[in-house]
C-alpha cells in the first residue's frame, strides 16, 4: 500500500480521530511549513514535486483556472513578438489561449504540448493539435518550429536547463524561443507547485547558451496583484 492510500485509510476510515488527524493537519501548517518547505511538503503530500499529471488535470478541471490563469497583458506582448504565419509550439499550453489568440491575431500554424490530458483535450476542442507529454519529452520533430513558447514553465520542472535544450532543438536556425517566468516571486513557499527561484540574471543565463538574446519584457500578471513577470526572447544559431 503507498504512502497516499495509507494516509487515506488512517484519516478517512476513522482509525485515528478526527480530531487527532485535524491536530496533526493543524501542526504542519503552523509548526513546520515556516521553517522547512521541503519537510512540509513530504508531510503534507508525501512528495516535493506537485506537478503530476492528475494534478494539472484537476487544475484545468475547474471552471476559473482559464480565468485565474488568463496572463492578458503578457500574452499581448508574446503576440507582438511573435511573427506572423509561424509554425508555433506553446510548451505548457494548459487549454490554448495563447496559442488561440496567436492562430487568430498572427495567422499562426499552432501546436501545443502539456501534461495534462484535460488541457490536450480542451486544445483539441479548439481545433488546435496538442500532445500529452512530461518535460523534457517533446514528442516533435527537431528543426521543427519557427516559434518555440514556454509561459510560466520553468519554475515548475525538475530540470529547466534540459527542457531548454530540447526546446531549442525543436527550433529550426533562426527560430525564436521566447520565455516567461515569475520574476522574484511566487516561491516554492507561497506557489506550492514552483520549484524554482527565477528572475531576469537568472533567465538570461540559462537561454544565452541556446539561443542570441534579442529583448526583454516585463510586467505584472494582473493590475491589483504585485506579483511580476519577466520574458526574455531571442534566435537561435
Amino acid at each position: 500500500m503507498d504512502k497516499q492510500r495509507i494516509k487515506h485509510f488512517i484519516t478517512k476510515q476513522r482509525c485515528v480521530p478526527w480530531r487527532v488527524a485535524n491536530a496533526y493537519d493543524n501542526w504542519v501548517e503552523k509548526r513546520v511549513r515556516p521553517f522547512s518547505h521541503r519537510l512540509y511538503m513530504i508531510l503534507k503530500y508525501h512528495r516535493v514535486n506537485l506537478n503530476t499529471q492528475e494534478y494539472w488535470d484537476k487544475i484545468w478541471g475547474t471552471e476559473d483556472a482559464c480565468l485565474t490563469r488568463n496572463y492578458e497583458k503578457m500574452f499581448s506582448q508574446i503576440v507582438e513578438i511573435t511573427p506572423e504565419r509561424s509554425r508555433v509550439l506553446d510548451v505548457g499550453c494548459g487549454p490554448g489561449l495563447l496559442l488561440q489568440r496567436l492562430r487568430d491575431a498572427k495567422r499562426c500554424i499552432p501546436y501545443g504540448l502539456d501534461i495534462s490530458k484535460k488541457a490536450i483535450s480542451a486544445l483539441n476542442r479548439a481545433g488546435i493539435e496538442g500532445k500529452v507529454a512530461k518535460l523534457p519529452k517533446f514528442p516533435f520533430p527537431d528543426n521543427f518550429f519557427d516559434v518555440v513558447i514556454a509561459t510560466e514553465v520553468l519554475e515548475h520542472v525538475t530540470s529547466p536547463s534540459k527542457t531548454v535544450k530540447t526546446m531549442c532543438r525543436k527550433l529550426r536556425d533562426g527560430g525564436l524561443l521566447i520565455v516567461s517566468v515569475p520574476d522574484d516571486t511566487l516561491y516554492p513557499e507561497d506557489e506550492l507547485e514552483h520549484l524554482h527561484i527565477f528572475d531576469e540574471k537568472k533567465l538570461s543565463g540559462l537561454l544565452e547558451p541556446y539561443v542570441r538574446v534579442r529583448g526583454t519584457h516585463r510586467g505584472y500578471y494582473f493590475d491589483d496583484k504585485p506579483e511580476k513577470y519577466v520574458i526574455i526572447y531571442g534566435e537561435k544559431g
